[in-house]
């Protein structure tokens, strides 16, 4: 990308980025939030938000940290634990699962502006993936916004607080009790921890003041947090995969891309949970979800298209495909695989073969 380009970016993403939202006064009013996972486009270039950096603590302790665990079942042991004073830079969060050792950092943005969320340790088999996103501390429509990892055996949790959040506890379905004190890093402030899969039972943010919303995931056991509730109100049957985006195999591998029956969330295959999302005017990548190690990993990736667009051509390196966009609720959505940490070139065509839009999206 070169630097013109990437000014011009970086001049439209400023422009779109949403004012945080009151959060505690919403949510002592009554209100509930539903927060949507943000995705940005603008002039023509798509660029996915997703999460993650490596960031100077400007948290410090002089000695070593009270574990932030409540045992009430016997399953799992998993503690969380604020950055020491040998932590590396970036470190959020470390701890242990089942006596194995885990820390969760967040990168310097690299050349789209992406920054990305690493575990790393025992726990979770070295290196878990890396999930990648723009604007990973802007914190709008919710307490907490969660971004998750799939280690092979784990999740990987991180999420940017609101500056009204003094702690939040994660409670797992065998009663334990993780509770998560902001890390402030690079201006932002976040939270992280790593629980067995399908575990997470409910997350309730905390100000001084007391509860300020819970949200139970959607499904229980998943890291899906769409719908945030105010104390004593409770969230509404959550959204449900049916319409078929996109299927298909990448390396004998196979993926799928659902949406929900009026297209109000999207679900990744292998992914717990029907997720809400913002859907961008035209045609624009939206969202995605990348699978496998580095050595073999790809990216599955979702996106909306105009109502004149009948299919788009899509270049990576080392490969090419075709999407035909797929009408749900009135709107035209578009789903493709394609090589993982590497740019994507689309070119959207109508039906008499004109091009109608282009794009670039990066995973």
């Amino acid at each position: 990308m070169t630097d013109d380009l990437r000014d011009r970016l970086d001049d439209m993403l400023a422009k779109l980025a949403p004012s945080p939202a009151p959060i505690e006064a919403a949510m002592r009013q009554g209100k509930r939030i539903r927060w949507r996972r943000r995705a940005t486009a603008a002039a023509g270039l798509a660029v996915v938000i997703a999460a993650a950096a490596i960031v100077p603590s400007a948290v410090h302790f002089g000695a070593a940290p009270e574990p932030a665990t409540t045992q009430r079942g016997v399953h799992n042991s998993v503690t969380v634990q604020p950055p020491g004073p040998h932590s590396p830079e970036g470190e959020i969060a470390q701890g242990t699962l089942n006596g194995k050792p885990w820390q969760i950092t967040i990168s310097k943005p690299n050349g789209i502006g992406q920054q990305c969320f690493q575990s790393a340790g025992q726990a979770v088999g070295g290196h878990g993936p890396e999930i990648c996103a723009q604007d990973t501390g802007t914190v709008a429509g919710a307490p907490i916004v969660f971004y998750e990892s799939f280690p092979p055996s784990d999740m990987a949790i991180s999420g940017a607080v609101a500056t009204d959040v003094s702690y939040a506890n994660v409670t797992l379905t065998d009663g334990t009790v993780l509770r998560l004190h902001p890390v402030e890093a690079r201006g932002a402030r976040y939270v992280a921890f790593v629980a067995p899969l399908r575990t997470v039972a409910k997350v309730a943010a905390y100000s001084a003041r007391g509860e300020i919303a819970s949200s139970v995931p959607d499904p229980v056991g998943s890291a899906n947090f769409g719908t945030w509730s105010p104390p004593g109100q409770h969230a509404p049957a959550p959204a449900h995969a049916s319409g078929v985006i996109g299927t298909g195999t990448f390396d004998d591998t196979a993926w799928s891309v659902r949406l929900g029956s009026s297209g109000e969330c999207v679900e990744f295959g292998g992914t717990p949970g029907c997720e809400p999302y913002s859907r961008p005017a035209g045609t624009a990548i939206v969202q995605y979800v990348v699978y496998g190690g580095l050595s073999s990993a790809f990216a599955v990736f979702f996106g909306s298209a105009a109502p004149a667009v009948s299919r788009i051509a899509i270049e990576f390196p080392g490969g090419q495909t075709v999407a035909r966009p797929v009408t749900v609720a009135g709107q035209k959505y578009w789903a493709f695989a394609a090589a993982a940490y590497k740019s994507v070139h689309w070119t959207a065509y109508n039906a008499a073969g004109q091009v109608v839009g282009a794009g670039i999206g990066q995973s």
